[in-house]
Formats: structure tokens, C-alpha cells, sequence
């Protein structure tokens, strides 16, 4: 019986989110397993303050988009390159939100996802992406951390 039929591995365009894509690729290939790679943003100008204020609102939206399309793009390529079934889902939407409608309409058994070294950041992220999906998802949930600084 094979546990991981399908993956599902939320981006969100950081440099942590290929720890991620590092953590699934040998996971999805063990198990024969197919990949839905997601990202989701949530466009609120007031969360960019002066950037917003001093862009035009549709461009800046484009660029975010744009973002994380090359993220999603770029972890596409890796899959397909080791022969793993992939498909890619971008949304302007919550991410939580997203991620956890994402995981019940694909049938996901695992969803794999970065999340930032508690050293690095306070424990301010106990309302953070990675927590939310950790306590509302459908199927267990693998978190990748960065390592430890020496």
C-alpha cells in the first residue's frame, strides 16, 4: 500500500521554500508519487506600505505574480527532470486558505512546506502560514527547517 499518492508543496517564492522541493523530490519519487506544486498570494497594498504607495498598484501585482511563477516554474523543472507526475496552481487568494482547499481538492496524503529556524525568528510565527496548515490540514504535514547557524 503505498501511503503518498499525492504531494503537496505550497511556495511562497523565499529562498527557504526550496528546502521544501529538496525534501519532497526523493519522497515523490520513492513512493511513485504525483506533485501538486501550489503558491498562493494574498495581494493587501497596505502590507507594502510606501512601495505600494510610490508603484502602480497593477504592476506591483504583476511582479509578485511574476515572482511566484518563477518559483513555481523552477521546482517544476526539477520534478519533470527526475520523472515525477507534476502539476503547478498559482492563486491570488489567503494562502492559508489556498493551501488547505488545495490539499482537500487534490486528495493530498502529505503536504511538505518550508518553515522558518525558530532561532532565526522569534516565536512571533505561532500565527504564521506553516503553523495555520500544520493545525487545520487535511493530512499530515512535513516541515522543513533550515539548519541551525554554527
Amino acid at each position: 500500500m503505498n501511503p503518498y499518492k499525492t504531494i503537496l508543496i505550497p511556495l511562497d517564492g523565499s529562498r527557504l521554500c526550496g528546502l521544501a522541493v529538496d525534501a519532497a523530490l526523493p519522497l515523490a519519487k520513492a513512493f511513485g508519487a504525483r506533485v501538486v506544486l501550489c503558491s498562493a498570494f494574498d495581494f493587501a497594498p497596505e502590507r507594502f506600505g510606501l512601495y505600494y504607495e510610490l508603484s502602480v498598484p497593477e504592476a506591483f501585482e504583476r511582479e509578485i505574480r511574476a515572482h511566484h511563477e518563477d518559483t513555481l516554474n523552477r521546482a517544476h523543472e526539477r520534478f519533470v527532470a527526475e520523472g515525477v507526475a507534476t502539476t503547478t496552481v498559482i492563486e491570488k487568494a489567503d494562502p492559508v486558505t489556498a493551501i488547505l482547499a488545495r490539499a482537500r481538492q487534490e486528495g493530498a496524503d502529505l503536504i511538505v512546506m518550508a518553515s522558518h529556524s525558530r532561532a532565526a525568528m522569534p516565536r512571533f510565527f505561532l500565527g504564521s502560514v506553516t503553523d495555520r496548515v500544520l493545525r487545520q490540514a487535511p493530512c499530515p504535514v512535513l516541515v522543513v527547517r533550515p539548519p541551525e547557524p554554527k
